[in-house]
């Protein structure tokens, strides 16, 4: 089994190795390293869209972020990128963008990452 650590509290564990065990031990590495990479690329896109005020970007990028949230387990990360989301869909939609939204949602993808790179990927033959 693939020790996980268990990360801030934002993040299930729990999911995560579930994760890791469906991927298998040919693909948890990589996997691990592509989730890292996505979380980062989110972070930066996400951080620019909001810095020009592109709501197109914006409702992209929390689209993709939301993915990404699911699938590692980050529900805190999922349901700010959700409201993120909604923002740029409704009315208020390039009238105002909430920086305190943006901020959370920012700091929960660093903190997903971070879990993520904390994860020791499986030795060759180990058990997940």
């Amino acid at each position: 089994m693939i020790k996980v650590d268990p990360g801030p509290p934002a993040v299930d564990a729990a999911q995560f190795q579930r994760l890791l065990a469906m991927a298998g031990h040919s693909v948890a590495a990589d996997l691990i390293i592509q989730l890292q990479a996505d979380l980062e690329t989110a972070h930066l896109n996400l951080k620019t869209a909001c810095d020009d005020g592109d709501w197109p970007d914006i409702r992209a990028q929390s689209h993709v972020i939301m993915g990404l949230a699911g699938t590692v387990g980050a529900g805190a990360l999922h349901r700010f990128a959700s409201q993120l989301n909604a923002t740029a869909l409704g009315p208020a939609a390039g009238l105002h963008l909430d920086q305190g939204l943006v901020s959370e949602t920012l700091q929960a993808i660093q903190a997903a990452a971070g879990f993520v790179a904390r994860q020791v990927p499986p030795a060759p033959g180990a058990l997940l």
